[in-house]
């Protein structure tokens, strides 16, 4: 039972008033840097998942369902609606199983983060700093709200939790004020599912979540906009998901608001160093298999920016040139500076010269396919 319930504020409006209030001048540098580096290796990661027919299959959909072209597709001569090219850039992120993840909330939470705000703060024309601090308000916000632990209920933290924080980003990259985010917030958590029964036939719905995600985020900021309303009491009270997809009638969701703009949970989110499991195929027929292990992760052993810098180089090296490699290095490492993202989103998409692969086959590679482990 949570102290909040005789108080005037929910969980859902404190996590929108810190999102709709908060500040760059307010966020700490070495938090601003460490979303830069997130960023960067998810936009290495959009490249690298191109090789697979997942990607190519989320990419066909988009294009057949298209509308008004307003967002990059990374790595692509097209442009989205928001939402579409979110569902593209989100599940591209992930795919390959190489995103960051927050182990305490088990939440992996760029692969939806950094493309909703991508795409909104480009359709929207704001500002680098615009982009970053909306992006820290979703973090803080759904690794707060994955320590509800909705896996142990058998639900994916992501789709769950990460649904009500891309609502919250693009609510406000939609300059939307609290009342309006708390609504987002209350449509977007009224749709959230995610089971996880795919882990035990291995079933690749998966790796869409994080591009469902951030769909289904976009959308509810766009409807909140229009007027629609949502429960406020969404995390906590009555059919909320604190009871529903935790089965905790007790769930003390003080923890959704502990330490907000002290404690930066964004900085415990950790990168991967390896992928998961890999196969692949080459065009003589031979399938090449590969297993991870060891994979660096976490406050024990975490990466350097040095070494997500390489990681970033290695994605995308196989898919874009070096000039190209070290241009988007460069702009994402001053993206603070970017006073209209639209400009930075430009350099991501596809052109010719820095091109390096022929229908997404290249070096004999067919396709890559990612297993997710059990």
């Amino acid at each position: 039972m949570s102290a909040r319930q005789n108080n005037k504020n929910t969980a859902t409006e404190i996590l929108a008033e810190f999102a709709a209030e908060l500040k760059w001048d307010k966020i700490p540098k070495k938090v601003i840097e460490d979303v830069k580096m997130r960023i960067l290796d998810m936009i290495g990661l959009c490249y690298a998942s191109k090789p697979t027919n997942f990607y190519k299959t989320m990419l066909s959909m988009a294009k057949e369902n298209g509308g008004n072209p307003h967002c990059t597709v990374i790595g692509e001569n097209l442009k989205l609606p928001a939402s579409l090219a979110v569902l593209v850039n989100g599940t591209a992120a992930h795919v390959l199983d190489f995103d960051d993840i927050h182990r305490k909330s088990i939440v992996n939470d760029s692969a939806y983060v950094v493309p909703v705000a991508l795409s909104v703060a480009e359709k929207c024309r704001k500002s680098g700093r615009e982009l970053i601090t909306a992006a820290i308000a979703g973090y803080e916000a759904v690794i707060r709200m994955g320590l509800a632990e909705f896996h142990l209920q058998g639900f994916c933290t992501t789709p769950v939790a990460g649904t009500l924080a891309a609502a919250l980003i693009a609510g406000k990259l939609y300059n939307l004020n609290k009342n309006k985010i708390v609504n987002a917030m209350g449509i977007s958590g009224s749709q959230a599912f995610g089971v996880l029964e795919f882990l035990k036939d291995r079933s690749r719905v998966e790796r869409i979540y994080p591009g469902w995600t951030g769909h289904s985020g976009i959308i509810a900021a766009e409807l909140a906009s229009l007027g629609m309303t949502g429960p406020k009491t969404i995390l906590e009270r009555g059919f909320c998901l604190s009871r529903t997809h935790t089965g905790d009638h007790n769930f003390d969701t003080d923890i959704l608001s502990k330490g907000l703009g002290k404690k930066w949970e964004t900085l415990d989110t950790c990168f991967k160093s390896f992928p998961g499991e890999v196969t692949i195929a080459m065009k003589d027929g031979e399938k090449i298999f590969l297993k991870t292990s060891n994979n660096r992760t976490g406050a024990s052993s975490p990466m350097s920016s040095e070494e997500i810098i390489a990681k970033f180089r290695k994605n995308c090296r196989l898919i874009i040139d070096e000039n190209k490699i070290e241009r988007i290095m460069e702009a994402v490492l001053t993206i603070d500076e970017e006073s209209n993202i639209k400009n930075f989103t430009q350099l991501l998409a596809k052109d010719e010269e820095s091109y390096q692969y022929d229908d997404y086959s290249y070096d004999g590679i067919v396709n890559i396919d990612i297993e997710m482990p059990l």
